[in-house]
């Protein structure tokens, strides 16, 4: 039996984690650090923030109020498909209605056929 461990005791477990536990100090010594925080947006003193009015000018839009011209865009975000790429159903629909069917399911004895 070359290469196997003997699986240890619950007894010789304890022992082993109340010597490690024994090893780690109670009260840990931590030294103060002292940190500046760049995270924070630095916004000048003289800025004045106003309040938005998105809701008002949404509602013009919506009422016909403005006059918006009309733009062209390069929408690059649909995907580029070869044209000799066919596209087929994808299976998974009927996967999940063969699977809501019932099932005879046999009974499996663990590590065993049945």
């Amino acid at each position: 039996m070359t290469g196997q461990r003997k699986t240890p005791s619950l007894s010789e477990v304890k022992q082993n984690s109340d010597k490690v536990l024994d090893e780690i100090p109670r009260k840990p010594s931590l030294n103060h650090v002292d940190t500046t925080d760049k995270s924070k947006p630095v916004i000048p003193d003289d800025l004045k923030i106003e309040k938005n009015n998105h809701g008002e000018v949404f509602k013009e839009i919506e009422e016909g109020k403005t006059n918006l011209k009309n733009t062209e865009t390069n929408d690059k975000s649909k995907p580029v498909i070869p044209d000799d790429i066919e596209i087929k159903e994808s299976p998974h629909g009927k996967l999940l209605k063969e699977i809501e069917k019932p099932h005879d399911m046999n009974k499996v004895k663990a590590g065993g056929k049945a």
